[in-house]
């Protein structure tokens, strides 16, 4: 499996959240990130009919610059930025 996850609820000073926690395996396609991202879809609706105040979601998603032009970093204004 391409992903970890884990979705908590939690319910605090009378809110309720629900907190995913995501690592993705590093070097993955863009097909796989297009998975994922149905597969988070899917979960953050299921996550939504538990009417929390807020669904938080983080972690290593290790998407890097898939979707960056890498020749957009090499203009001038850009060469040194990093």
């Amino acid at each position: 499996d391409n992903v970890e996850w884990i979705w908590t609820k939690v319910k605090a000073g009378g809110h309720t959240f629900i907190v995913c926690c995501v690592y993705l395996r590093p070097n993955q396609t863009g097909a796989d990130h297009g998975d994922f991202l149905d597969m988070f879809t899917n979960c953050v609706v299921q996550a939504q009919l538990h009417n929390p105040s807020t669904i938080i979601a983080l972690g290593d998603f290790n998407v890097g610059n898939i979707f960056l032009d890498d020749t957009i970093l090499r203009e001038p204004q850009w060469t040194n930025a990093f």
